[in-house]
């Protein structure tokens, strides 16, 4: 591995470099003859626990519109009603929110 000089801005640089790393000057051409079908991406968290945190945003976003709507609501017992159902969905959707990130993160240590 040899140090050579960026022909952008002058800093020492590996041969083996992809590029500079003060201004990203493309140094080494090498790795780019791998083709797009040799490269592998890895899916690392799961569609199911993904569907799981759509659904739990989907909840604390219903429940925050039940709130508003509640809080417009013109009978008594309207608003009360619609601002309960609000605040549980709300907070079942955060605390399984919540729990589904701890699942991901703990797999994926």
């Amino acid at each position: 591995m040899a140090l050579i000089k960026c022909p952008e801005c002058g800093t020492e640089v590996s041969d083996k470099a992809l590029q500079c790393p003060k201004c990203s000057y493309p140094i080494s051409t090498a790795p780019s003859q791998q083709t797009p079908e040799d490269i592998q991406t890895i899916q690392q968290t799961s569609k199911r626990l993904k569907k799981q945190i759509i659904i739990a945003i989907v909840l604390i976003i219903g429940g925050i519109i039940l709130i508003s709507t509640g809080a417009n609501a013109d009978k008594e017992a309207t608003r009360a009603l619609l601002f309960t159902f609000g605040t549980l969905a709300a907070l079942l959707g955060a605390i399984w929110y919540i729990i589904v990130r701890i699942r991901i993160w703990w797999n994926h240590r």
